[in-house]
């Protein structure tokens, strides 16, 4: 599933980790110049991908503990090399929630995806938005 994480947390309402998880549909190539056209956005799409969040919906998803966490931006420094390099469940929150710097407040701003395993979360992995 993909969406934005507008909330996380190692301890969360439940007193377990937690996100909570603003879900929203993908589309690319013309698809997503139709969707686009049918919401009155600017169609053809200029970077050949649409994002569609027609609700405003929230979700509160638990996080398993082992849970597999990947960033584009959170090491990044320089260079034009844009790779997903794990970080920890630890790492996320901090930079979701606290005061990110640098790259990683692109973090906050960008899509992820998120693989559900028995009603848990066991991987996170952020969408790059060029």
């Amino acid at each position: 599933y993909l969406g934005y994480v507008t909330y996380a947390a190692e301890e969360g309402f439940t007193g377990l980790p937690e996100i909570q998880f603003d879900l929203v549909v993908w589309f690319g190539g013309k698809e997503a110049d139709y969707a686009a056209l049918e919401d009155g956005e600017e169609s053809p799409r200029p970077n050949g991908y649409y994002i569609r969040n027609d609700d405003s919906l929230e979700l509160v998803l638990r996080v398993a503990d082992r849970v597999e966490v990947t960033s584009v931006w959170y090491h990044y420094v320089t260079g034009l090399d844009l790779v997903p390099l794990p970080i920890t469940f630890a790492q996320f929150v901090e930079a979701m929630t606290g005061e990110p710097s640098g790259h990683q407040v692109n973090m906050v701003h960008d899509p992820w995806w998120v693989t559900i395993v028995d009603g848990e979360i066991v991987s996170i992995e952020e969408q790059y938005i060029p």
